[in-house]
């Protein structure tokens, strides 16, 4: 019997990113400093925020920054296929249509290597911009872009099948992009992960337009709930 392609794929990843030397690195950022070419001796929680991600030493969990360097390139499927023979994943996403501009809520959740278990909620558009500043459009269907000013009201929150909580994360910032991630958490399968996501629109009508096409939809992975009172949406999957 051959060998699975993606079991290989994800030993690999896992040799390179998530070695027990990496691990710990990312557990604890600020017990070591890295050397990085122009900038010399710096500390880890510096190289994850230059990556863009922030460390929350209290939590020990990471999140995304919303000025980071990754809303340039927005999202595609092919970005999905490449997490997916990198580690164990889930994703999936939620089109919708709000005046003259399609939408798409993208979630994720799984095992992020060395930065262990995670998940994370992210919306795109198909006019966009760079830095949510220039406008532009996506020249392939299937590519969606970051505008920086759809960002709203959104927690994450994620458990383990038996209710144990791995991270919960209410950000005052407004989020484009919510992320949680905590190292402590190594190895999981992404079907053992349970993620609760709530965004609180800042539009009535583009919460109208959302429910109006996701209200009484779910499947066996996921379901979503509404509060019409306070514009809020929630994602359980």
């Amino acid at each position: 019997m051959g060998v699975e392609p993606k079991n290989t794929t994800r030993r690999i990843a896992r040799g390179l990113i998530a070695n027990p030397i990496s691990v710990h690195i990312t557990q604890n950022p600020n017990k070591y400093r890295i050397w990085v070419p122009f900038f010399g001796t710096i500390s880890a929680v510096d190289v994850f925020y230059a990556a863009g991600f922030k460390w929350n030493q209290s939590t020990g969990t990471y999140h995304a920054r919303q000025d980071a360097w990754q809303q340039i390139g927005g999202f595609n499927d092919f970005y999905d296929m490449v997490f997916d023979h990198a580690t164990s994943m889930l994703s999936d996403n939620f089109r919708f249509t709000s005046g003259d501009r399609e939408f798409i809520f993208w979630v994720w959740k799984g095992d992020y290597l060395n930065l262990g278990a995670g998940a994370e909620m992210g919306i795109y558009s198909k006019q966009s911009g760079i830095f949510g500043k220039v406008g532009i459009t996506s020249p392939i269907d299937g590519h969606w872009l970051v505008d920086t000013s759809l960002a709203m009201t959104m927690t994450l929150t994620l458990t383990d099948q038996d209710g144990n909580q791995i991270l919960s994360y209410n950000p005052d910032e407004k989020q484009w992009w919510i992320t949680g991630f905590n190292p402590q958490y190594q190895g999981v399968d992404a079907s053992d992960l349970i993620a609760i996501y709530t965004v609180t629109f800042n539009d009535p009508t583009m919460y109208t337009d959302f429910y109006n096409t996701w209200e009484g939809v779910s499947d066996s992975q996921w379901e979503w709930t509404f509060d019409s009172k306070t514009l809020t949406a929630t994602l359980t999957f």
